[in-house]
């Protein structure tokens, strides 16, 4: 977004040297002013759309992951811990959620440094070897999670 006020302080700077030098005539002056403040304010009104479908996002992210938290930290304390079904398809939603992370941060909506800060804590609980066993299982299936896995393997 700063660049967007960079180039419309130069664009109305340039505007009203142009104006001043009267190499422009009024009625363009005029039109080029409202052009510029009409794009800039649909500028600024895409970026608060970005803004509240990231918060959008974010917030439902982080309410999902609340339902995922509880095991994941019990698998983290005891390795030996043995999964039910019902805990394993947690697992594997608590990774299709991952995936959706993945997906919506592919399509700009979620920022980088989120996404990084998301992804260490991805790596960090595939290791727990309860949630590994699962995720080795289901990266065969990358079709079904946008190409989470193949990021993952990056490191």
């Amino acid at each position: 977004m700063k660049w967007i006020n960079f180039i419309f302080a130069t664009c109305l700077l340039l505007i009203l040297i142009a104006n001043y030098l009267k190499i422009v005539e009024n009625g363009i002056f005029i039109g080029l002013i409202t052009g510029s403040l009409t794009f800039y304010i649909g500028m600024f009104q895409q970026r608060l759309n970005d803004d509240k479908i990231f918060k959008d996002l974010f917030q439902s992210f982080n309410s999902r992951y609340d339902t995922y938290n509880d095991l994941i930290n019990t698998c983290s304390r005891d390795s030996s811990k043995s999964l039910s079904d019902k805990e394993e398809n947690l697992i594997i939603d608590y990774l299709n959620m991952c995936a959706e992370e993945y997906l919506w941060y592919k399509r700009d909506r979620i920022p980088s440094q989120v996404w990084r800060s998301w992804r260490k804590g991805i790596l960090s609980n595939i290791d727990i070897p309860q949630i590994h066993e699962i995720y080795m299982r289901e990266r065969r299936q990358k079709d079904s999670y946008y190409g989470l896995f193949e990021d993952l393997e990056r490191k």
